[in-house]
This record gives structure tokens, C-alpha cells and sequence, in this order.
């Protein structure tokens, strides 16, 4: 069963999960980690939930493929940028 691990300098739990072979192609790597930003194991417990979905979620919106947008979508993403 998966279970958050500890960080052995730092002390601070984070999620480590390997990504499935079919969405290696579309990431950098084949591992990835998520600091769930605690040292106590409480919370961390908690937040490994919720981790394990956003990774999840992650994962079948790579699966999914590009999304398509609207010109104004496309704006509103790219406005921070040419503020910036």
C-alpha cells in the first residue's frame, strides 16, 4: 500500500509515484514527487490523499491529450505573461 515517505535530511513528508509507461513519452521524467509541505505525520497522511488525486487527475488530463481553446482563454492564459 502506498504511504507518504519521509524525507531523510529535511523531514518532510512528500508522495513519490512513477509514471505509467504509456505518458513516460509526454513528461521529463519517469518519477515524480510532491512535497505534501509537513513534518508531522498527521497531516501528512491527509494531504496524501489529496496528493494521490492530483496526481491522478494529472495523469488523465495528459491521457486526454491537448485541449482545445478559445481565443479568449488563450488571452487569459497568456496575459500574465505579456504583463510580465
Amino acid at each position: 500500500m502506498a504511504r507518504p515517505k519521509k524525507h531523510p535530511d529535511s523531514g518532510i513528508y512528500y508522495v513519490r509515484r512513477a509514471f505509467p509507461i504509456r505518458l513516460q513519452p509526454l513528461v521529463v521524467r519517469s518519477i515524480g514527487k510532491l512535497s505534501l509541505q509537513t513534518k508531522d505525520s498527521g497531516p501528512a497522511r491527509l494531504r496524501f490523499i489529496h496528493a494521490m488525486h492530483k496526481i491522478e487527475a494529472r495523469w488523465a488530463r495528459l491521457s486526454a491529450g491537448p485541449a482545445v481553446l478559445s481565443e479568449r482563454e488563450a488571452h487569459e492564459l497568456a496575459a500574465p505573461a505579456r504583463d510580465r
